[in-house]
């Protein structure tokens, strides 16, 4: 029904009710005037001689109860007058002429419910039951209406309180079902295969419950009515209080309320009131029950009938054919439906949507109406338990469904949902099946770096005019500046001293610390002066138009209410609108890059260590409709979103953790119903749990963990945090009940951007208390409310996740041998990572002052070009070299040669890249150039310069020269290279090794060796390895027993010293394949030097020219040694044995060896520029110094495996191979 905006039992509504009861009184003579004078004042609040009373009854025994809707007033005399509602006032002799007056009421039965309807439902019977009634009398201390109405109000209260707590007691499943019988259940609705007494168990489940509800429902509940009996009096209660409300509002007549109020009075209507159960009836399927919903009409006149139970209670139509179009046109239309089939039970709500044809079916209720309404509710109820333990299976639904077929709360009384229950029932169930939401498509890592950093730039952008204390104090000054005239005085020139201050400070720190109390103001304005100060100088110059007393009073009032004003200024700062035509604010926006910053890490976490496929799908549908109202179930249920909140003893209020979010899968704070549960901490991020319970052990352990509860505690005010974290201290072990949810009803981005502001606001009056009490000074202060307030960000925060992402693609560059590595061994490798860093700095390469191949040919011809063509031509990194090659057709014998090619292949190049890369086809082909920007070049610059300057700048000797005079073992600071190279080597070789050991698990021994040999360099001193000497020897191959050794130049050996042994580890510098390969023994390397090819090109690229020979062209197989020759009959041709190796240790210091022998390597390759026959040393020369110079000492972003000294080839660098 259409209601007032003022209830019926509100001050200004009794006030007219009981005037109007008095002047009918007054106009019947029933009172005086000098008493109806008194008995107005009292409802009026004036003074007044008559004493306005409260009555407290009771009977039988039961507890003295407060009549709420009654108001005894009392004069001089023993006169009593009572008003009471609907709208009487009766007058009694005396004290006890009233009490018999009400024991006579109490004992009609007509009459008797319009006082037991305004008392507690517990005393109801004994008062109704015959029995000497007690009476007594309390004054009212303030306004007699007002008290009146607060007690109405507290009494229709309490008796919803009273009835949610009994329905909230209500049997659950896992209360009633043993724990087989639950086990049973789960296994058939998640689809497994059943045991073998599931079926008998199952059986069993309806008629435990339904016999656990009959019980229930007719047992008293302590003291107190049984939970049947509260219903049907809270039911007859709204009825009467809402018909009470329609005869205020004047909806309904005199007449009509009484017709209407026989419905609930024992005389039950007396045959003009008909109250009937209704049904939506089919022809072809009979009928349907509206639970809980009853028709009232008017048997003898044609007036407005009634519509009473369900969301709204009492509603009024104008006729029987307008309810019934009403009711029936409520189940076509779809958007109406959910709210009429209600009150049908599940079973039959999917027959509704078939039926065409439909009709309204009414059954005469010859008893309690409001009896026959809960039988209703309570026959869905065990139907609707039923439907769901049947539906389960087929539906995918939880087993928390079945608990919300018990919730009756809607059909009993609407208002009861707006109540707390506790947890029961706080989930949102919709029962229709809806399809779940689509997973989350994972987005790239580079999208989800340039999506918080796009967050963190907005954010920034939104916050740079944070105001802190020196920008507001600047601002005061500046209005009041300007009402005093000086608007063009530039406060940042002007100081101010008095004899407080040691040295002048500015206008505005003076402001601050005046108003902090940390440096206050002389009250005698001669002791206060402002001027400019030279620094330099020492001179003073006062500003003489703003001194004295002006000055002071100006600053006086510029720090009047400052930290008020402050902090209401911040508040202005969050909640103005940011634009005219827009009205959002900083809140509204910050709110929104708060939703995308969860979004990212929802989207990071899939990628990296992925929540469960529930949570995620519960943290998708929320975060994709932020509004709790407007967000879609899942799996039958509404997630909800939770504010944390902890209830401290000595704290007013409860203590917002402001910065976390707490989500259920299911809804609610029931964690036998909620399903999963999700926290998210502005430090953690998402963290999902099994269930509601363990989510709160969890979060309360961490809060009493004295390490790890400051994230959390971070997230309370400043004011708060000391209490929370004695308390927390001292609290006992089994004290629960002191952390609480709070659900968001709306926006919960929104919501919760309100209580991080919130939070900033109370932070801000702490700062600003503080400041006062210590006291601070001006930078102080500042950099109080810059750390406490500022850095926060206003809790949107994107940088820990944005480290995140970044971590993530480290992790992602990561090789597989590595990410699968023991977090020993990975840790081991990050310290060597570390420590190869440090070694690789500028300052500490053996190669520094070194410049790049690439820059010593780009200065040389640089200054070639700038003596030839000074000024004329650009760099040589801006000329092409343009190289046509033609390569002629193969002329068949016979046949006459073509002048066209076969083919033609061109090159272009810079004419640096030419100088090093064309040597050895300074005849090939046809050679052009020309500017890359296409300006024309002098004549004088063609192929002939090109060729005559390529060879005489010879770039590899003179670098090459370069090389001997900065890495010559005895020269100037090559002792410190010597170092440094042994200090980075040894990291790297280290660093290979270990890498080696985790790729290939099975070769850990040999990589002791290599560690072995490292960590004691000197051949000399190292100590043996598990009993056995451990030794390094240069690679040199024996062609004969006998013969010299052929050295391979950069190859060692690694392994035991006696002959034979093993394993043995190949070291090989500058080889674009490895730096080290293990061989079980000897002769296993051997064999792989006869087979392999790569190994022998290897090898014979090593050795010195004269030793390729031997063992070129199968001399790994039998060497090429001169030989003598029998050339007598019969004469024997010893065929040669396979070389062997030599075994010559290096006895001496081992980095001083390679060292050496590094040098000279380079030096050989330097020298094989001007050597066609050694191009590829000369490529592989002209590449380490063009790119490992420049870059091995340095950590490669995406790429763990460190560009080492020895060799790495450029496609490997490239592929990250």
């Amino acid at each position: 029904m259409k209601t007032s905006d003022s209830a019926f039992y509100s001050e200004p509504a009794l006030r007219e009710v009981f005037t109007a009861c008095l002047a009918r009184a007054g106009q019947a003579g029933e009172v005086g005037e000098l008493e109806t004078k008194g008995l107005r004042a009292i409802l009026l609040g004036l003074p007044s001689p008559v004493q306005a009373c409260q009555l407290f009854l009771a009977r039988n025994g039961s507890r003295l109860v407060l009549w709420a809707g009654a108001l005894l007033c009392r004069a001089d005399g023993p006169d009593l007058f009572l008003f009471r509602l609907p709208g009487s006032l009766e007058r009694f002799a005396s004290l006890d002429a009233l009490r018999q007056g009400l024991e006579q009421l109490l004992d009609s039965p007509a009459e008797r419910h319009r006082l037991l309807r305004f008392t507690p439902l517990d005393v109801r019977q004994r008062l109704s039951a015959a029995g000497s009634l007690v009476v007594q009398v309390q004054p009212v201390a303030s306004s007699a209406l007002a008290g009146v109405s607060r007690q109405v109000g507290d009494f229709v209260q309490r008796c919803q309180e009273t009835t949610l707590a009994s329905l909230v007691l209500a049997p659950s499943l896992h209360a009633v079902v043993e724990a087989r019988e639950l086990a049973a259940l789960a296994r058939k609705t998640v689809g497994q295969a059943p045991a073998p007494d599931d079926l008998q168990l199952m059986e069993q489940i309806p008629q435990r419950m339904q016999a656990a509800l009959q019980q229930w429902w007719h047992t008293p509940l302590g003291p107190g009515p049984s939970p049947y009996a509260c219903c049907v009096a809270l039911q007859g209660d709204r009825y009467y209080q809402q018909c009470l409300q329609a005869l205020y509002d004047r909806q309904v007549t005199p007449v009509q309320f009484d017709l209407l109020e026989s419905v609930v009075s024992a005389a039950g209507g007396g045959g003009q009131m008909h109250v009937l159960r209704l049904s939506v009836f089919d022809p072809n399927n009979g009928a349907v029950n509206l639970a809980g919903l009853l028709g009232v009409f008017f048997v003898q006149q044609d007036g407005p009938v009634f519509l009473f139970g369900g969301p709204h209670g009492l509603q009024q139509y104008s006729s029987r054919s307008r309810l019934k179009a009403r009711l029936l046109s409520a189940l076509r239309a779809p958007p109406t439906f959910e709210h009429l089939a209600r009150h049908v039970a599940l079973a039959q709500q999917g027959f509704l949507l078939d039926r065409v044809v439909l009709d309204l079916s009414v059954e005469h209720l010859s008893s309690d109406p409001f009896a026959a309404s809960i039988d209703s509710i309570q026959s869905k109820q065990v139907d609707d338990f039923a439907y769901l333990l049947r539906t389960l299976p087929a539906r995918g639904v939880a087993l928390a469904a079945a608990d919300h077929g018990l919730d009756v709360r809607l059909l009993v009384d609407g208002r009861l949902l707006a109540l707390d229950s506790g947890g029961r029932w706080s989930s949102r169930y919709e029962p229709h099946a809806r399809p779940p939401v689509a997973p989350v498509n994972g987005w790239p890592i580079d999208r989800l770096a340039a999506r918080l950093a796009s967050v963190a730039a907005q954010r920034d952008e939104l916050l740079r005019a944070w105001p802190a204390p020196l920008s507001y104090a600047r601002l005061r000054l500046l209005e009041a500046l300007a009402r005093a005239g000086h608007e063009a005085l530039d406060i940042e020139r002007v100081l101010l001293r008095h004899p407080g201050s040691r040295e002048p400070v500015t206008l505005v720190a003076g402001l601050l610390q005046h108003a902090t109390g940390y440096l206050p103001l002389p009250r005698d304005p001669q002791q206060i002066e402002a001027g400019l100060y030279g620094h330099e100088s020492g001179d003073w110059k006062p500003q003489r138009s703003l001194s004295g007393t002006k000055l002071l009073n100006l600053l006086e009032h510029a720090a009047s209410d400052f930290f008020p004003g402050f902090v209401a200024h911040l508040s202005e700062f969050f909640h103005a609108s940011l634009a005219l035509t827009r009205p959002d604010t900083r809140i509204d926006r910050l709110s929104t890059l708060r939703l995308a910053l969860l979004r990212a890490q929802l989207h990071l976490r899939q990628q990296d260590h992925p929540l469960e496929a529930t949570d995620m799908a519960v943290l998708t549908t929320v975060l994709g409709q932020p509004v709790s109202a407007r967000r879609p179930a899942w799996q039958h249920f509404v997630p909800d979103v939770f504010g944390v909140a902890l209830s401290i003893p000595g704290v007013q209020g409860a203590v917002d953790m402001v910065n976390c979010l707490l989500f259920t899968q299911r809804g609610g704070l029931e964690s036998v119903n909620a399903g999963r549960a999700i926290f998210w901490s502005p430090g953690s991020g998402f963290e999902g749990f099994a269930s509601l319970d363990a989510c709160r052990a969890w979060l309360q352990a961490r809060l009493m963990d004295k390490a790890l509860r400051w994230e959390l505690l971070a997230q309370v005010s400043l004011a708060a945090q000391p209490q929370t974290s004695a308390w927390l201290d001292s609290m006992p072990g089994e004290q629960n009940r002191w952390l609480f949810f709070e659900r968001y009803e709306h926006d919960f981005t929104r919501e919760a951007q309100q209580r991080v502001i919130a939070k900033v606001l109370a932070d801000a009056g702490e700062a600003c208390r503080q400041a006062r009490a210590i006291p601070l000074s001006a930078q102080a202060f500042e950099n109080l409310v810059q750390s406490a307030l500022v850095h926060g960000h206003a809790g949107v925060t994107p940088e820990p996740v944005l480290e995140a992402v970044h971590l993530q693609r480290f992790e992602a560059s990561l090789a597989p041998w590595l990410k699968s590595a023991p977090a020993a061994d990975q840790l081991a490798y990050a310290g060597l990572l570390q420590r190869y860093q440090h070694a690789g700095q500028a300052a500490q390469n053996y190669l520094h002052d070194i410049p790049p191949i690439i820059d010593y040919a780009r200065s040389m011809l640089t200054l070639r070009l700038e003596l030839d063509f000074p000024g004329l031509v650009p760099g040589p990194d801006a000329i092409e070299v343009v190289i046509d090659t033609y390569l002629a057709s193969t002329v068949p014998v016979g046949n006459t040669p073509s002048y066209l090619p076969a083919a033609t292949t061109r090159t272009v190049q810079t004419l640096t890249q030419f100088s090093l890369n064309g040597f050895y086809r300074l005849n090939d082909g046809a050679l052009s150039l020309r500017a890359s920007n296409a300006t024309p070049l002098p004549e004088a610059l063609n192929a002939t310069y090109v060729r005559r300057v390529t060879r005489q700048l010879d770039i590899g000797a003179h670098y090459r020269a370069l090389l001997q005079d900065k890495l010559t073992p005895g020269n100037t600071g090559v002792a410190k290279r010597q170092q440094q190279f042994a200090e980075l080597l040894s990291v790297q070789v280290m660093e290979q090794v270990l890498r080696e050991k985790l790729m290939e698990p099975g070769k850990e021994l040999a990589c002791v060796y290599v560690k072995h040999v490292i960590s004691m360099p000197d051949g000399a001193a190292r100590l043996p390895l598990n009993g056995q000497a451990i030794i390094v020897r240069p690679f040199e191959l024996l062609a004969e027993p006998d013969a010299a050794p052929d050295r391979a130049r950069g190859l060692y050996l690694i392994g035991p010293a006696h002959a034979g042994g093993g394993p043995q580890v190949l070291w090989v510098s500058y080889s674009e394949h490895y730096t080290f390969r293990a061989y079980s023994d000897e002769p296993a390397l051997l064999e792989d030097l006869r087979v392999s090819t790569p190994f022998q090109a290897l090898v014979l690229q090593r050795l010195e020219p004269e030793a390729r020979k031997t063992y070129n062209y199968g001399g790994f197989t039998e060497p090429h040694v001169p030989r003598y020759v029998d050339a007598s009959p019969g004469g024997y041709v010893p065929r040669p044995a396979p070389p062997t190796l030599g075994l010559s240790p290096i006895a001496g210091n081992l980095f001083e060896q390679l060292y050496t022998d590094n040098y000279h390597l380079l030096l050989d390759m330097a020298a094989a520029q001007s050597r066609t026959t050694a191009e590829a040393d000369w490529e592989s020369f002209k590449y380490l110094f063009s790119l490992i110079a420049s870059t091995a000492l340095m950590f490669l972003p995406a790429r763990l495996s460190i560009p080492m000294v020895v060799w790495q080839s450029l496609g490997s660098l490239a592929t990250g191979g």
